[in-house]
């Protein structure tokens, strides 16, 4: 009878360590997501870098109708950009584990415009979100290996 409580205890200890390890790929893979979405975002006044958001929800088209900007233009985007991946990674780390839908948004007014572009643009659109999907599984991978090492 002891023998088959030590497999119990070990096959339950298994199937912790593949939960932790998909939680913990999951975390990766989102900071990783992070990371391309905040280093491919302008930086000027700062508002579009610091509109990032990841959670249960999309954030998109969550516009008040009030437009704020963070600060004046010319900001300093080093800085902007690890303040945006500070917030990401927090709200990535707050994550419930066994919330396995997740949503990496932007809730700026003018989110739509740098993701596509407008009429009046003299450049090509920024295509943040885009570009973000087709590397997916390329950071997708990228985390999977980071977790292996880790064992």
């Amino acid at each position: 009878m002891a023998l088959n409580r030590g497999i119990g205890v070990s096959f339950t200890q298994r199937i912790r360590k593949i939960e932790q390890d998909l939680e913990d790929v999951r975390n990766e893979f989102l900071k990783g997501m992070a990371r391309e979405v905040v280093l491919s975002s302008p930086v000027d006044t700062g508002t579009y870098v610091m509109s990032h958001n990841v959670g249960e929800r999309s954030a998109a088209g969550q516009f008040t109708g009030n437009i704020r900007y963070i600060g004046p233009p010319g900001q300093n985007r080093g800085a902007m950009q690890q303040e945006a991946l500070s917030k990401l990674y927090t709200q990535i780390d707050a994550l419930p584990a066994e919330q396995t839908r997740v949503s990496l948004s932007n809730n700026s007014a003018h989110a739509n415009l740098v993701e596509n572009g407008g009429a009046n643009w003299t450049r090509s659109p920024y295509k943040i979100y885009e570009t973000a999907r087709n590397i997916a599984p390329s950071v997708l991978q990228e985390a999977i290996n980071k977790v292996k090492g880790g064992r």
